[in-house]
């Protein structure tokens, strides 16, 4: 009867886990959700935590009194005159490895194209107090392989409200705004080996008109 009892279960066994195992690789991928290309940018007032930023003199008015930029001063209906045709937010972490090598790109292109009206903002989600001594100290380091230093305007997003608001759960996160304050582009993740730089340069010169 024991024998008969343990046949049984060692059946029932083999039966189930190929169902288990199949079931378990059947389960979808997150699928991540940014906010969608022609919706509205959420507006942002962040101060700089480098100084002289790239896109200086252009003649955009983007700092209130307490010097942070203020995004609806670049973009939308209530912007003032300006150059600018193109505003990149990347999001940001010291701890995300392709982000160190996207930003120094992202760098190297704004500083090319800023007189063609690219402006180019990192907002770093590093959390609170220790978070933004690690943002500190990657900065001064200089970011990526190369150790470059960063000359466009960071932000330290650090209770991640921008972050939440722009839907950037994974990291880098690309969001391009066109002058009327409309998403154009949006991508996330960074591969140079799948030529990601080309696409992100082919991007922003579509959004200059260039």
């Amino acid at each position: 009867m024991l024998r008969h009892r343990l046949l049984i279960m060692a059946a029932a066994l083999l039966v189930a886990t190929p169902a288990m195992a199949k079931k378990k690789a059947a389960a979808p991928a997150e699928k991540i959700e940014l906010l969608p290309v022609g919706s509205k940018a959420p507006h942002f007032t962040l101060k700089p935590i480098n100084r002289g930023s790239i896109g200086e003199g252009l003649g955009d008015p983007t700092a209130n009194r307490f010097g942070a930029t203020v995004l609806k001063k670049l973009v939308g209906k209530k912007r003032k005159p300006s150059d600018v045709k193109l505003v990149v937010l990347t999001f940001y972490a010291t701890w995300c490895k392709s982000c160190q090598k996207e930003v120094p790109y992202l760098n190297e292109l704004t500083k090319e194209l800023a007189p063609k009206g690219l402006r180019s903002f990192v907002i770093a989600v590093d959390k609170g107090g220790e978070g933004k001594k690690l943002l500190d100290a990657k900065l001064a380091e200089g970011v990526g392989p190369k150790k470059v230093k960063i000359e466009i305007p960071v932000f330290h997003d650090g209770f991640n409200i921008l972050q939440k608001k722009f839907k950037a759960a994974a990291l880098p996160t690309v969001y391009m705004i066109n002058a009327e304050g409309k998403i154009v582009f949006t991508k996330h993740g960074f591969n140079e080996k799948k030529g990601d730089k080309k696409k992100l340069r082919a991007a922003v010169l579509k959004g200059l008109g260039s």
